[in-house]
């Protein structure tokens, strides 16, 4: 996967972007409302874009809240065990 690199607390990780057209935006943003919610949440499926522009389908991720030592939020983090292309 083409993704830009990114290094949180010691650990690379990959920064990539959801995408979610039409409808599938509502979806999205009540999955990012729980993930905000529960700080963090398993069994998202959904399409990725990777920096070069490919799409790829993304199985059973678990996202999570990114939150620093003082209690402030930095962003959201994803584990993605299973990647296909599209």
């Amino acid at each position: 996967m083409d993704a830009v690199r990114v290094r949180v607390g010691g650990v690379n990780c990959a920064a990539i972007a959801l995408v979610r057209r039409g409808s599938e935006r509502s979806e999205r943003q009540r999955f990012l409302e729980r993930v905000a919610g529960d700080e963090f949440v398993t069994g998202y499926s959904g399409i990725g874009i990777a920096k070069s522009g490919k799409r790829f389908r993304i199985e059973n991720a678990t996202v999570w809240q990114l939150i620093d030592t003082k209690g402030i939020y930095r962003g959201q983090a994803a584990m993605l065990p299973q990647t296909v292309d599209v």
